[in-house]
């Protein structure tokens, strides 16, 4: 399991070695604190679809996305702007979900310029035949019921496994980009690729 030392509000994902396709490192920035699940809810559903999509006994990652071993960074929004953007900043991700505060984005990206930010996009409704599917799934895997938060978390895994899979890694930057702003709006949970 990922160390609770790291944190869950932007999501920013590395390369371990920028000529190295084969895997990536995912920071994820949200609330990580005491008194709140909603970090590590996150995390859960960026676990389920990250092992979803390519799981296999014997992993050394969190998972796959987009054909790529992932491993999840936590850093905590708890700790405030300047602490993020510091951990961020040495971290040097080149893609950075942000989950928590939204007006942290304008500032977090100008000082990763190389980085593909991106929000919380458009989830599909609670009631979509999908959505009940990923929940069931979700339950017999974790469980859990799959919350708010964990469904942010699924949609955000599926919406880098949607970037990431055209390019077999997380390179050029302006691709994913492009990738983020198109699943904005909404992808299909049923949809396999």
């Amino acid at each position: 399991m990922i160390p609770r030392s790291v944190a869950v509000a932007v999501l920013a994902i590395g390369l371990a070695a920028p000529a190295v396709a084969h895997e990536f490192d995912a920071a994820v920035v949200a609330p990580f604190a005491k008194d709140s699940d909603v970090g590590q809810d996150i995390l859960r559903g960026l676990v389920f679809a990250a092992a979803e999509r390519d799981g296999h006994s014997g992993m050394t990652s969190d998972g796959h996305l987009g054909g790529v071993d992932v491993h999840f960074k936590l850093i905590d929004s708890a700790d405030g702007l300047v602490a993020v953007r510091d951990n961020l900043t040495a971290f040097d991700p080149p893609i950075v979900f942000l989950a928590g505060p939204a007006d942290w984005l304008a500032l977090l990206a100008d000082s990763l310029p190389d980085a593909a930010f991106f929000i919380p996009g458009q989830q599909p409704t609670e009631g979509d035949a999908a959505v009940r599917e990923v929940a069931r799934r979700f339950l017999a895997d974790t469980d859990a019921q799959m919350n708010a938060s964990a469904r942010m978390g699924y949609n955000a895994g599926r919406r880098i496994d949607l970037a990431v899979s055209p390019l077999d890694g997380v390179v050029p930057a302006q691709a994913l980009h492009e990738e983020f702003a198109r699943s904005a709006s909404g992808i299909d949970w049923g949809a396999d690729h």
